[in-house]
């Protein structure tokens, strides 16, 4: 990182900025360069706001943006992300940021701004914010992508929150978030917040859980290397040209522990793996085979 940054409003601002600009060395100098005034100006723009945590608050979305710089998200994305909630929350206008950053900042940043009628209830705001999201994705799918960022910053955040928000956001995100994105093919971002959002739910049962897979860790991993040597192998032994690739089942099995209350110790021997084949017809050779061994 070559460029000398500025020293902004609190230590703990200067190392976010820092661990953004280290995160966006795919960018072009120039880039980058917009990205660190968009610091400097949100960091102005949220001067007196903290975090329940007593932080700064612009350590919050320089967070977010720092994810998304994760995913090599471009340079509007990344600036929309640092300045997502300065029209919500600060005296920063659309326009102001249409001027500074360009129109298609502006545009996201209002994509993920909340709805505030003082004629509507808390619900009626809280669905019409939710279909604004809707319709904002619909147009770019960044809007989404931004606000699963901020979600899953939030959500890995919450301690400093009190439980019953806790569960409240947990729930909210589970119920809405999470599938939509699922339903938009961000699979992996949304896999981090639904796990998020059961250690939210209900902390004593993650706990619970979460200790028993670090219990288990290694004896789990020789498991999964086992079964996915004798997939190979049987892939060869059936003259099958495929690929083996073993899966991150984690997420399922905290799904099944919290919806169903599942038993642990069976949970455990839970393993996911993908199998991809030429044709179909390789495909019903090996199911044949596979289910032909089962029920021997």
């Amino acid at each position: 990182m070559s460029q000398t940054l500025p020293k902004l409003s609190h230590h703990l601002v200067d190392d976010a900025q820092y661990n953004l600009l280290r995160s966006v060395g795919y960018l072009t100098a120039a880039e980058r360069r917009d990205i660190v005034d968009a610091c400097e100006f949100g960091d102005i723009a949220h001067i007196k706001d903290k975090r329940k945590s007593g932080e700064p608050y612009i350590t919050h979305p320089i967070a977010v943006a720092e994810i998304l710089a994760g995913f090599r998200l471009d340079r509007d994305t990344i600036i929309a992300a640092i300045l997502h909630d300065t029209v919500e929350d600060t005296e920063v206008s659309d326009e102001q940021i249409k001027q500074r950053y360009g129109e298609t900042v502006s545009r996201l940043v209002d994509g993920v701004t909340k709805l505030k009628s003082s004629s509507h209830n808390k619900q009626q705001n809280k669905a019409a914010t939710f279909h604004k999201i809707l319709t904002a994705t619909l147009a770019d799918p960044r809007v989404l992508i931004i606000k699963l960022a901020d979600r899953l910053h939030n959500m890995s955040t919450l301690d400093a929150v009190r439980p019953e928000k806790q569960r409240t956001t947990a729930q909210e995100t589970l119920d809405f978030y999470v599938p939509f994105a699922r339903l938009m093919g961000l699979n992996d971002i949304a896999d981090y917040i639904e796990v998020l959002c059961y250690r939210n739910l209900d902390s004593d049962m993650y706990n619970k859980l979460s200790d028993k897979l670090l219990q288990h860790g290694l004896g789990r991993n020789f498991q999964r290397e086992s079964i996915h040597r004798y997939l190979s192998i049987v892939l060869n032994n059936l003259d099958l040209n495929g690929l083996v690739k073993v899966l991150d089942n984690r997420v399922v099995i905290y799904r099944q522990f919290f919806r169903n209350r599942g038993e642990i110790n069976a949970l455990l021997r839970h393993y996911a793996f993908e199998i991809v084949l030429d044709n179909i017809e390789a495909c019903d050779k090996l199911a044949y085979y596979l289910i032909k061994k089962i029920s021997d």
